[in-house]
């Protein structure tokens, strides 16, 4: 046989067994470090219900770069500004091996700037009461 049989064969082959696969259509998930969810699915009240995080720009970034590694309690337990946020990242960066995030960490640092900043209160009001009265004995 000659070569261009030869590549016409395979050509010939090539395409048949092209046209007889069938397609199929494959639901990708993206994995959050928390057992593939999909945040848009998992948002009730302003929170990603997995997580406890509020929603909004940057929580996937957050999802990705953050709980991927340590629990999202982590954050929502710490209160800082951006210089703040910025400063445990350095620390994350010097002392737990963290991956350079580019231009993530601008993204994640605005995000917990935003939804995870001091407060000028504490966990709940005080409570102000206008008639005390006494109880009878």
């Amino acid at each position: 046989m000659n070569k261009m049989t030869i590549i016409s064969v395979i050509v010939a082959v090539i395409t048949i067994l092209v046209s007889c696969q069938e397609e199929t259509k494959v639901s990708v998930q993206e994995d959050f470090g928390i057992t593939n969810q999909i945040i848009l699915e998992n948002i009730d009240n302003g929170i990603h219900t997995p997580t406890g995080l509020k929603a909004g720009p940057g929580l996937e970034s957050v999802l990705r770069h953050c709980v991927s590694c340590h629990s999202s309690k982590l954050i929502t337990q710490n209160r800082a500004n951006k210089e703040g946020w910025k400063s445990m990242i350095d620390w994350m960066y010097e002392t737990q091996n963290l991956p350079k995030l580019g231009d993530q960490e601008a993204i994640i640092i605005s995000y917990l700037s935003e939804h995870y900043s001091p407060v000028s209160s504490g966990r709940r009001m005080n409570i102000s009461v206008e008639n005390w009265y006494n109880l009878d004995q």
